[in-house]
């Protein structure tokens, strides 16, 4: 977990133990974010992968 998402978890950490709603919303929020920063960092690997090919026909 990063700075931003301790951050956000420790604003409502309080509340979160309280509410089984909350704390399951809090875990399938982090959960999304999770993969869609997965997505992001295979995008940008294949994104690098693709400029070199590219490069490599170009010469």
């Amino acid at each position: 977990m990063d700075t931003k998402e301790r951050g956000a978890l420790d604003l409502y950490a309080e509340y979160v133990g309280g509410s089984a709603e909350l704390h399951e919303g809090f875990g399938t929020l982090h959960r999304r974010v999770k993969l869609e920063v997965e997505r992001a960092q295979m995008a940008t690997l294949t994104s690098g992968m693709i400029d070199s090919l590219v490069v490599g026909a170009a010469q």
